[in-house]
């Protein structure tokens, strides 16, 4: 079996930089290399002398800071960004991650929801691309190849991956390299405190709603007592804290009743749900558009595969039966509703029914009688660009693929109301140009189909 080498992580990764020149604000030029930076200070070590120095952004010119901290961004933005590949299977699935093995009849691939083997012959299309390391390895796994790539001998080294542990909430490997950034250079204290302190507090986050996911096993088992003492030790352990101020309020309904401490939990789990449910449905929205498939095929997607493969993925972060977690989604219970518009589509979804045809008011009917034979070549062109589809489809930005794309995945696969409709946007819902010409935009329907859903 041909073993395809993989990089673990590309190593663009906060490495410090060549030496450089660097314009001061007095206008003299000095050789050196950003060693780190943050929103105030950029430490440097200068070339001539090998010093390491903290200033402020103000003591470097105007355009040279707007330069080094234009860099900075981007390199921060490119810690989690990897070698990947996005692959379209016959069967409408889309596989995103790192391949591991392949051969001539399959390949093995790993992603978010584990290690899987496609057969080559299901493959309708792969791409080279940049992917979120973070969808493919989890916090501990990006830590172990990523550490490598630091100098843990030196202060700027630990503080840098300490920054890194803390955008992936490895909180207390955050905490211990602050710790060991201090113990190799002491001068780095103004700049290790506070993330010290985000730190701590990610640490003290995470210890609390690890209690509070104990408190709600009980809850769920029926165990009020134990529950609510529970709830009451999060209080007084962790005060502060996104989940000590949710178990005071469940402390408290608890005492009292059992059933509406479980509704409560109940809600708020349906609540973190949905959420990763709606962000789930976007990524997947927009990767379908952004490979090309047909119209009907991207149609197919949504009805036949989109929600399952949301449904797996959410299961499997929160580590819980597949059937279980379905079914607790299925009977979600939500109070927010969300919007999507199908937009200059909407007439797809849309019976082929003018505006104009629509009124009653008489001024409008006299006007339709009159216009008999407008109306009819009017309805006819409409008709005529309805049979039109996929070669409307083919001709849309990326953007009106998928808000129209969205818009149908709610329709189908989500609680939703009645639609609702807002005036086309180009003819304000008179569905007509002027006197006599049709509104290519809405073909005349002079509504934008709207679903509200959750």
């Amino acid at each position: 079996m041909k073993k395809v080498l993989i990089a673990a992580f590309a190593a663009a990764l906060l490495a410090p930089v060549a030496a450089e020149t660097i314009r001061m604000r007095d206008g003299t030029y000095h050789s050196g290399e950003v060693v780190s930076s943050d929103d105030e200070i950029v430490r440097i070590r200068f070339a001539e002398n090998g010093l390491e120095l903290d200033l402020k952004w103000d003591q470097l010119a105007g355009g040279e800071a707007q330069r080094l901290k234009a860099r900075s961004a981007m390199e921060k933005a490119s810690r989690f960004l990897m070698a990947g590949e996005v692959i379209y299977t016959t069967r409408n699935e889309t596989l995103e991650g790192i391949v591991l093995e392949e051969n001539a009849d399959k390949l093995k691939m790993k992603t978010a929801k584990g290690t899987k083997d496609v057969n080559i012959k299901s493959i309708a299309r792969r791409e080279k691309t940049q992917i979120n390391a973070l969808s493919v390895y989890t916090p501990d796994e990006l830590y172990a190849s990523k550490s490598p790539l630091y100098k843990l001998d030196t202060a700027s080294g630990n503080f840098d991956l300490g920054d890194l542990c803390l955008a992936i909430s490895l909180f207390a490997k955050a905490k211990e390299h602050f710790a060991k950034t201090l113990e190799l250079d002491a001068t780095w204290k103004s700049r290790v405190d506070p993330r010290m302190a985000k730190a701590e507090a990610g640490i003290r986050e995470a210890e609390a709603a690890a209690m509070m996911k104990e408190a709600e096993e009980l809850t769920a088992k029926d165990k009020l007592e134990e529950a609510v003492a529970k709830y009451k030790e999060i209080v007084e352990k962790y005060p502060g804290t996104a989940a000590a101020t949710k178990a005071a309020e469940l402390a408290n309904k608890g005492e009292g009743n059992v059933t509406a401490l479980k509704s409560e939990q109940k809600k708020e789990a349906d609540k973190k749900r949905a959420k990763a449910y709606y962000d789930e449905m976007k990524s997947l929205v927009g990767k379908a558009v952004a490979a090309k498939l047909t119209f009907q095929q991207l149609k197919d997607y949504v009805e036949k595969t989109m929600t399952g493969e949301i449904l797996d993925k959410l299961a499997e972060r929160e580590k819980a039966d597949r059937k279980q977690f379905e079914a607790d989604w299925r009977s979600r219970e939500l109070d927010d509703w969300k919007q999507a518009s199908y937009g200059e589509g909407s007439w797809m979804m849309e019976p082929d029914q003018l505006a104009i045809e629509k009124s009653t008011n008489l001024d409008d009917i006299r006007n339709k009688n009159k216009n008999a034979q407008l109306i009819t070549d009017l309805k006819a062109a409409a008709a005529a660009e309805r049979k039109l589809v996929d070669a409307w489809w083919t001709k849309q930005t990326t953007t009106v693929k998928i808000n129209w794309l969205s818009a149908y995945a709610a329709e189908k696969t989500m609680l939703t109301k009645p639609p609702d409709h807002a005036p086309c946007s180009k003819c304000a819902g008179k569905g007509i140009l002027g006197a006599t010409a049709l509104c290519m935009r809405c073909l005349g329907i002079g509504q934008d189909r709207v679903i509200s859903y959750k």
